[in-house]
């Protein structure tokens, strides 16, 4: 791992052997592409240079499908005193991985007649840290007899997805 100074002063040296991490991968939801957290260049060196001068321009590409998820292509940048320049680039690839979070509504007993509809019984909510966009909400009912003709039980379940497709 690089550890020596990174500056802009004087320039002078031959880069051999630059070398980064090729792929990192992030949530979205926090995520922090900072060189400490991504990996600074390792292997770093020069016949004439100690401490060559460091420096990375990032482009941000966002997913075709999720808007969360982004695309860092990083090319790190070293030069020596004698301004001579090499150049590598580092992938930082940021998932959104986190799942939404649901609320249900609570459970309910209904005379036989009411409607046991969601519009009736309630809706869950769906709320995803990572983005504001669009969550889907489903529900599937499974019907359990009761003891009684006309007694049954209704498991719902709830799921809701966000659109990278992660669900809950």
């Amino acid at each position: 791992t690089y550890s020596g100074p990174i500056d802009t002063g004087d320039a002078a040296l031959c880069i051999d052997n630059f070398q980064i991490r090729a792929m990192m991968q992030f949530d979205s939801c926090a995520y922090d592409a900072d060189p400490q957290w991504t990996g600074w260049p390792e292997n770093l060196m020069d016949n004439c240079d100690k401490h060559p001068a460091l420096f990375y321009i990032d482009s941000l590409t966002n997913g075709e499908t999720c808007s969360d998820e982004i695309l860092i292509t990083r090319k790190w940048y070293a030069y020596d005193d004698c301004n001579n320049i090499d150049s590598a680039v580092q992938l930082i690839t940021v998932l959104d991985t986190l799942e939404p979070i649901i609320n249900c509504p609570p459970d309910i007993t209904v005379d036989c007649e009411d409607s046991t509809h969601p519009d009736s019984t309630g809706y869950a909510e769906g709320f995803d840290f990572c983005t504001d966009s669009m969550l889907v909400v489903e529900w599937m009912d499974e019907e359990i007899p009761g003891d009684c003709v006309g007694d049954y039980t209704i498991i719902r379940t709830w799921t809701v997805t966000d659109e990278c497709e992660n669900t809950n």
